[in-house]
């Protein structure tokens, strides 16, 4: 069965191990440096066996200078370097690739290399993030904001409008509960009222239409608002990276869905 590795661990896996491969092949290259050297200084070099035949300069110099004595040079350590480094360069890249990596363990070091980079960079990101989503809430709320007003604005001036004429209609219904008055109303003079009360209702249904589609602007300026917030902050949001794509869509998503709600509650309210 396949091992599901959490989310944001698979980067960290990674960088451990490079970090532990490249521990390894400095401790390789120290150790090496340790041995040559090591094969060098244990090499027996008396002084009786050197002292002997012509000798140069420098090796004449060597065999006079006092037992451990680190300032003057010994001429068969030279030589004996010079023969290694010559050797050393001989090989070639592959080769010398090839020793280090077998020099490497087989079994590398689990425990933690106290490295908290992918931590720290994980924890800014889920800063941004969060603070980009208390952004995203506040210009959704603003957006509620300005858009409140107009739609009170709207219902306020219709609302005027007909408490208006329906003072005028109350008049007129008045006059025509008179019993008094109302036989001394002519054929014509009522019906010339029926048109009056017939107009007065054609001018109301004109206003609540006009409100209507008020309204319905006011939303669909909602709807336009709310969307460019939500692109917005989804382009902040992939930048950001705390999410895949995927999931900041299913996040934003679902504000949405809260938004389209709220428009088509809205849109009933306003037809009750």
């Amino acid at each position: 069965m396949a091992k599901i590795i959490p989310n944001g661990q698979v980067y960290r896996q990674i960088f451990d191990a490079e970090v532990q491969l490249v521990e390894g092949l400095n401790r390789l290259k120290r150790n090496d440096g340790k041995e040559q050297a090591a094969e060098v200084t244990q090499i027996p070099i008396p002084r009786s066996r050197t002292f002997h035949g012509i000798l140069n300069e420098k090796q004449t110099k060597w065999a006079e200078s006092l037992p451990n004595d680190n300032k003057t040079e010994n001429p068969i350590y030279r030589s004996l370097k010079r023969q290694q480094t010559s050797v050393r360069s001989r090989r070639t890249v592959s080769e010398v690739a090839a020793q280090e990596v077998q020099g490497l363990a087989e079994t590398p070091s689990t425990g933690a290399t106290g490295s908290d980079v992918i931590y720290r960079i994980s924890e800014s990101r889920k800063e941004r993030h969060d603070a980009a989503l208390d952004d995203m809430e506040l210009e959704l709320v603003s957006v509620g904001n300005t858009l409140e007003p107009k739609v009170e604005n709207a219902i306020k001036y219709t609302q005027r409008l007909l408490e208006d004429d329906s003072n005028e209609l109350q008049d007129i219904c008045d006059r025509l509960q008179q019993p008094s008055s109302l036989k001394t109303f002519t054929m014509g003079e009522l019906i010339g009222l029926w048109d009056v009360i017939a107009n007065h209702s054609v001018t109301r249904q004109r206003w609540i239409n006009g409100l209507d589609e008020s309204l319905h602007s006011i939303e669909d300026e909602r709807k336009v608002l709310v969307t460019a917030v939500l692109r917005k902050f989804a382009f902040t949001l992939e930048r950001i990276g705390h999410l895949m794509p995927p999931d900041v869509n299913r996040l934003l998503e679902k504000d949405s869905q809260v938004m389209n709600v709220t428009i088509l509650t809205n849109l009933r309210h306003y037809a009750d």
